[in-house]
């Protein structure tokens, strides 16, 4: 498969990582994300994969955050839907939480106007 090369995976990949309305409304933002993820390393690639599926679950350790934090979630996210990030943000004392509408997983590519306010917001 890694023989292959990432063309198999971008197709796979995008419907997951951009909202339909990205997908019918900015060409450019599909066509960005394809090319990162037809540039990037198979091997490398595949190691991440394996690290993100060996990783321990870190829901027992949200209460211990106790730092400034902010939980931001594309509205339209079917890899980390929204759901989860309500359960971080219950999880952590005091956070805010921002629900980004039109993203799915890419919030900053599809939407950076309303991600960079969430951050300057949070920040400021």
């Amino acid at each position: 498969m890694l023989n292959q090369g990432m063309n198999g995976i971008a197709e796979a990949s995008l419907p997951k990582l951009l909202a339909p309305k990205t997908h019918a409304e900015k060409p450019e933002v599909v066509a960005r994300l394809r090319e990162m993820i037809l540039r990037a390393n198979p091997q490398g690639a595949a190691a991440a994969q394996r690290g993100m599926a060996a990783r321990r679950d870190y829901s027992e350790d949200l209460p211990n955050i106790n730092v400034p934090t902010l939980v931001i979630v594309g509205r339209d996210d079917p890899i980390r839907p929204v759901a989860d990030a309500e359960f971080m943000h219950r999880g952590i004392r005091g956070s805010r939480m921002e629900t980004i509408e039109d993203a799915a997983h890419m919030t900053n590519l599809e939407q950076p106007e309303r991600f960079n306010q969430a951050l300057k917001d949070f920040l400021g």
